[in-house]
């Protein structure tokens, strides 16, 4: 009879696991774009961000146009200072290629984070700040760093978590017809 009783228990137990994981399994493929955020083909949210330090806000209007790359960081992450450093060079070598392109290195720090970020580091790039991380939420950043490609009509052509390498993009941009 223990037994009996025993085995009922781990049965049901295995019904409630089971119905439970399966439960959480398709609502994650339901709502998969919402969890993933904004994917390739997905039209451009809008947004404000603020160029660091003078604050001046721009929005995705400003953005029109060109090829722009989103580079989403913040201060405190190693990966993010890896990328900046390879988005520095890409700037330096590649001046003619980044008057036909936005890019924009957006930090999801505070402007006091960011200036001893950039006193630390001596980057020359235009940097700007996500106030609130409100365009990193929006945007369904999860992680950073995050590159974001998007069209001259602002379509999300490609979207990268993790470190970007700039050659590769550099090579995409070629495929675009951008050089």
């Amino acid at each position: 009879m223990k037994k009996i009783v025993i085995m009922l228990v781990v049965f049901i137990i295995g019904i409630f696991i089971y119905k439970n994981m399966h439960e959480i399994y398709f609502s994650k493929n339901q709502n998969e774009k919402q969890i993933e955020g904004l994917q390739r083909g997905d039209k451009l949210k809008k947004f404000k961000i603020y160029s660091y330090p003078d604050e001046k806000e721009l929005t995705n209007e400003d953005f029109k146009g060109k090829i722009t790359i989103l580079n989403f960081g913040t201060t405190w992450c190693p990966y993010c200072l890896e990328e900046k450093k390879e988005e520095e060079i890409f700037l330096l070598e590649n001046s003619n290629l980044v008057t036909k392109i936005n890019l924009v290195s957006i930090m999801m720090s505070s402007k006091k984070e960011i200036e001893k970020y950039l006193k630390k580091h001596k980057f020359t790039m235009k940097i700007y700040q996500d106030k609130n991380e409100k365009v990193g939420d929006d945007f369904f950043i999860r992680s950073t760093p995050t590159t974001i490609i998007i069209d001259e009509n602002g379509v999300i052509l490609e979207r990268y978590s993790g470190v970007t390498n700039f050659e590769s993009i550099k090579i995409y941009l070629k495929e675009l017809g951008v050089e």
